[in-house]
């Protein structure tokens, strides 16, 4: 045996030595469950309703929709604003979501570090989220905490800083993701289709976030005054679920939001609900030329129900059954079947006084 083979036998050996031996299961160990011949019977129906709110009137007449959820120690807080981008002015698209956005960069005595250190140190959760037709604040907290929460939202919504350099820092972001969102062809389509189902004149064409110009231009104090023209009590919504009383609820947002004012005698006036007139609305198909893309999206648009349509449930249902889950129709017969594409979906979008459906898929 040569010097080399002699040591790859003993490095063999080691190996060897060193795998893990099986396991041997204890004598007393149970046996395992054989698999069923049969299918399990499936069992009853179980019947659940979520409960209706109460609504009662809080802070400058604004309504708030309550439902008491005990059994965990934990509160959701959500404020609604009407508005949303649909109130950009035309020459600079996205300056709602801009100006929502510094909400959470600094507020009162606060500076953006320090407001983010505060909400991190009690583990309180605050978002904003721009909508086309509504901006909606969340708070997520336990119960414990939910005293402090309320403070820093009150802060967040009453005194929001819009400090000159977090405007510039945040300005760079926003463009740059703007940038990014040209190459990624599904953003391109969701856009796209937006302006062509609704027509490139409507207030819901352009994407909430604006687009890479859009966002050079506003300033500070055009951000502080978006949001000061669209942050009016009584057009707020309040909704608050968790092991909290509505009595309770009510005296919390009185006592913290008590002194909310605006400078505005009346909520910001809403565009009209968007008429299925564009050329796309009734029909059609739109080619997008995106150079360079690894593959090629699909998007199918439909009529769908509004937000307030009796019949939305049932069609929300319906579109789950198409395309809302792993083990949908679309999927099954898409990729499970014929094998075109990893992954088919639909979903319903809806708002006030519009609905679409949204077939989508990449090939």
């Amino acid at each position: 045996m040569t010097p080399r083979h002699t040591r790859l036998f003993a490095a063999s050996a080691l190996l060897a030595l060193a795998c893990p031996k099986p396991s041997v299961p204890p004598a007393d160990a149970p046996a395992l469950m054989p698999f069923p011949a049969a299918m399990p019977e499936v069992t009853p129906d179980y019947t659940w309703s979520p409960p209706p709110p109460e609504v009662v009137t809080t802070v400058a007449g604004s309504q708030l929709w309550h439902v008491h959820r005990p059994g965990l120690p934990l509160v959701s807080v959500r404020i609604i604003l009407p508005g949303g981008s649909s109130v950009d002015p035309e020459s600079q698209p996205g300056l709602t979501a801009f100006s929502d956005d510094m909400l959470l960069r600094g507020a009162g005595d606060l500076d953006a570090a320090a407001f983010s250190a505060a909400l991190q140190a009690e583990a309180i959760a605050l978002s904003v989220v721009t909508g086309r037709d509504r901006t909606i604040l969340s708070l997520d907290c336990t119960v414990e905490t939910l005293p402090t929460a309320m403070s820093m939202l009150h802060r967040a919504v009453t005194a929001p800083r819009f400090d000159p350099d977090e405007t510039e820092r945040a300005r760079v972001q926003r463009i740059q993701s703007r940038k990014d969102a040209l190459d990624n062809p599904r953003s391109v389509a969701s856009a796209v289709g937006w302006q062509e189902f609704f027509g490139a004149d409507h207030p819901y064409a352009h994407p909430p976030m604006g687009t890479a110009e859009s966002l050079i231009t506003p300033s500070a104090k055009d951000l502080a005054d978006s949001w000061r023209q669209r942050a009016h009590p009584a057009a707020a919504r309040w909704v608050v679920v968790g092991d909290i009383k509505v009595e309770a609820a009510r005296t919390l947002i009185a006592d913290h939001f008590g002194d909310w004012t605006s400078k505005q005698t009346a909520p910001p006036s809403l565009p009209p609900p968007p008429g299925l007139t564009a050329p796309a609305a009734r029909g059609g198909r739109v080619m997008v030329d995106n150079p360079g893309a690894s593959q090629t999206v699909l998007r199918v648009w439909m009529p769908g129900w509004s937000a307030s349509d009796p019949h939305r449930v049932a069609g929300d249902l319906g579109t789950v059954v198409l395309g809302g889950t792993f083990t949908s129709r679309l999927n099954a017969l898409l990729r499970e079947e014929k094998g075109y594409t990893y992954g088919a979906r639909a979903g319903l979008t809806n708002g006030r006084g519009y609905g679409t459906i949204t077939v989508s898929t990449n090939v």
